[in-house]
């Protein structure tokens, strides 16, 4: 019997709960939402307007595009009716770390009629006023970068886009990013010297080279395999995107090189074609969806105790190694201010005052030790040791997919009986080697192994994490947290967490 499989049932072909969950939450490639039924009122006719995107469902941004596209939809009554395009790229031959920059050629070419992208998107086709929030340790706090969203600032920015035959709508805050290191911390600028660190962020790579590392583009798929091979020892990366981090890895927390915010833009010729009141609605959504993103962004404390509790470690370098960072950037910061457009920019940001906020935290360090070898079979520690081991089975039940939300395309995929093993530290995935599972401060936490046909782009990342009981043969998961953040929770919490799991073996 495959250790983690669903049975045939009326639902669907089986599949590994790895490989579907994955698909799912994490690399749900090329899916397309399923466009509502029309609310158009009587005489309109709807018509469908495509959103592209580079990443796929359950990422970080994908919420945001979500909301939008429901709120144009909703304020335009019903005339129009989105399509979502996930990794939309992928019609293209393209390296997987350089997809963003494809689908904003889409949407500049119209292949796409709107499109949620990164603010580097737009920076290397010499958006000026935008560079300016990459100036290193300019940004710092979530508030700064909600001010920008919300000020005269932002509609500069967007406004750079119209010589690219575009109309920036907003300005979506992000993440705020820090250094994460996966065999060991970066608690030093020494420490990066000689390292080769990931980022996909081509504007960055200034950065990180005056730092002394050599940076690289390389895709989700083939990080885990490089990190596990020795060949690429951290990243520029943010608490949230814990479902891609490989190794968990340590994250210096009071390291904070720059800010990321996201864009909504339209291409000029499908907006400029829609007419006046729907073009109103347009822009109403994207104003409402800033709020939103602002609203309803995780603090960077509440990232972080996730991250921690799930996946990996945070360490502080403290005030005379941040000084020393800072220090080590200025080269970087100089050189964009050379360029009188930036500079200003980069004074106004400073003058910013951000409304008094609760989303500037602490971020408390922990210390996860993931990465320390010692969950497997081998050397195995007293509170992995005490979880329940063998198989268990459950009934995870379209119903309460379709109840939390998930929508009738992932349900039907997912329903069926499933079946899970625990074995000495090691969670026994077929088509993905090495899947491991720990216990720590009472939550077991689930890692797949680094190489394998159902890996996905989690290899070597969590994931799930839970706590749980277990009575009478039945395992029940609680408290989780899925492999790649809130954006997929109900999701996870019904595949995981929603029946009890019966051991039988």
């Amino acid at each position: 019997m495959h250790p983690f499989h669903r049975l045939e049932t009326r639902h669907g072909r089986p599949a590994t709960a790895a490989g579907a969950a994955i698909a799912v939450a994490l690399a749900m490639s090329g899916c397309v939402v399923d466009a509502p039924a029309s609310k158009a009122g009587p005489g309109i006719v709807p018509q469908t307007f495509v959103i592209g995107l580079a990443d796929s469902a359950g990422r970080p941004v994908s919420d945001d595009a979500e909301h939008l596209a429901a709120l144009i939809e909703d304020y335009s009554g019903g005339a129009l009716v989105p399509e979502i395009r996930w990794e939309a790229h992928e019609v293209h031959v393209v390296d997987p770390g350089n997809g963003d920059p494809v689908v904003g050629d889409m949407v500049i070419d119209g292949e796409v009629d709107l499109a949620v992208l990164p603010d580097f998107v737009w920076i290397a086709q010499g958006a000026k006023r935008l560079s300016a929030v990459k100036t290193p340790f300019l940004v710092t706090e979530q508030s700064t970068m909600d001010a920008i969203a919300t000020s005269d600032l932002a509609d500069e920015m967007l406004g750079e886009l119209d010589g690219l035959g575009l109309i920036g709508l907003a300005l979506l805050p992000e993440t705020l990013r820090h250094p994460i290191g996966f065999a060991a911390p970066f608690l030093d600028v020494a420490d990066l010297r000689g390292a080769t660190v990931r980022s996909l962020d081509r504007t960055a790579w200034d950065l990180i080279e005056t730092l002394g590392a050599t940076p690289t583009s390389l895709g989700n798929e083939d990080l885990a395999a490089a990190v596990q091979a020795g060949r690429v020892q951290g990243a520029e990366s943010a608490y949230a995107q814990l479902g891609s981090v490989p190794r968990g890895g340590t994250f210096t927390g009071d390291v904070t090189l720059f800010a990321k915010l996201n864009t909504a833009v339209a291409n000029t010729a499908w907006f400029e074609g829609l007419g006046e009141e729907l073009q109103a609605a347009v822009r109403r959504a994207a104003d409402e969806t800033v709020r939103y993103v602002i609203d309803t962004n995780p603090t960077e404390a509440e990232s972080a105790a996730t991250f921690c509790a799930a996946v990996g470690s945070i360490a502080l370098a403290g005030p005379e190694a941040v000084a020393a960072f800072e220090a080590a950037a200025r080269p970087v910061r100089e050189r964009m201010a050379r360029d009188p457009v930036v500079r200003e920019t980069i004074e106004a940001i400073e003058a910013l005052e951000p409304a008094a906020s609760d989303t500037d935290s602490d971020v408390q360090p922990c210390n996860r030790a993931t990465s320390d070898g010692s969950d497997g079979a081998s050397g195995l520690d007293d509170e992995t040791a005490a979880f329940p081991e063998g198989a268990f089975r459950a009934d995870i039940q379209y119903e309460d997919f379709i109840a939390a939300g998930v929508d009738a395309g992932t349900a039907q995929e997912h329903a069926g009986v499933w079946t899970l093993t625990f074995e000495d530290g090691v969670f026994v995935e077929g088509e993905c080697p090495g899947s491991t599972y720990r216990v720590q401060d009472g939550r077991v936490t689930v890692r797949l192994g680094p190489v394998g046909e159902s890996c996905g782009t989690a290899a070597d990342g969590m994931l799930f994490s839970a706590r749980w009981t277990y009575k009478n043969g039945a395992l029940r998961f609680i408290d989780v947290i899925c492999s790649d953040g809130p954006d997929s929770q109900e999701f996870c919490e019904v595949l995981w967490g929603s029946q009890p799991w019966q051991r039988i073996e």
